[in-house]
Formats: structure tokens, C-alpha cells, sequence
């Protein structure tokens, strides 16, 4: 039997789906381009943390976007991982339900497997993970 996801539309950040344990919204439109969303939560709704943050953080996500890439250029590990592979380019937002924790995500123009997440806790990048 196929079941069919649960899904909620919100007033400013439309269509979201539940999957296992967050909520992933459709491609939205921000200053940087379109993106993608998760929002932690369960089966029954989206954390209002995580819903809270979402808005606020797209409301101003040029400020965000901006503070994760020179976050990302002053981090060795991250540069090392980058190597040449061109531009970062904004991928979405993984908003938690603890208040004031999410990751901005990008990938690499030249190396679209590529992902680089930098932790944003209490308003500030404080962390960058990697993977491909």
C-alpha cells in the first residue's frame, strides 16, 4: 500500500511535506535564488521553533547567506575541501528545534555532489561540515 505524505500549507513558506522527522518545503524564492527547506518536527506539524526561525532567517537571508560564505572562506578545512571547485553556490536551510540553531547549505557550481553546511547557532556561524 502507498501512503501518502502528510503535508501542511503555510502562509509564507507554502507547501511543506512531512519526511521521517522534518518538514521539506518546495523550492522557494529568496534574494540568492531558489532554495530548498527542512524544518524539524513530527508527524504532527512542524517544531514552531524550527517554523519561527525559517521565517525570519528567509526575511533576511541575503545577511545569513553572506555571513556563512565568509565564514566558509576563512575556514582551512573547508577551503581545503573546496580545491578549486569554483563558486559556492546556496543549496537551502535546516532550521532545528532548538531556538536559535540551523544550517545554511551549499553545494559547488563545479562538484554538485558536494555539500558544505555551516552551523549557525544563537545568530552566528560557528561551525562548518562537509561532505560529497
Amino acid at each position: 500500500m502507498f501512503w501518502k505524505k502528510r503535508t501542511i500549507q503555510h502562509p509564507q513558506l507554502g507547501r511543506l511535506s512531512f519526511s521521517r522527522d522534518r518538514w521539506l518545503s518546495e523550492s522557494l524564492a529568496t534574494c540568492d535564488g531558489e532554495v530548498l527547506i527542512s524544518i524539524d518536527g513530527d508527524a504532527s506539524a512542524p517544531s514552531p521553533i524550527g517554523l519561527a526561525a525559517a521565517w525570519d532567517t528567509l526575511a533576511n537571508s541575503d545577511g545569513v547567506v553572506s555571513a556563512a560564505k565568509t565564514f566558509v572562506l576563512s575556514h582551512a578545512a573547508a577551503q581545503k575541501f573546496i580545491g578549486g571547485q569554483d563558486i559556492l553556490v546556496l543549496d537551502g536551510f535546516t532550521f532545528r528545534s532548538v531556538r536559535g540553531s540551523f544550517e545554511v547549505d551549499f553545494a559547488l557550481s563545479r562538484w554538485p555532489d558536494a555539500m558544505i553546511s555551516v552551523v549557525f547557532q544563537d545568530g552566528l556561524p560557528n561551525d562548518v561540515l562537509l561532505a560529497d
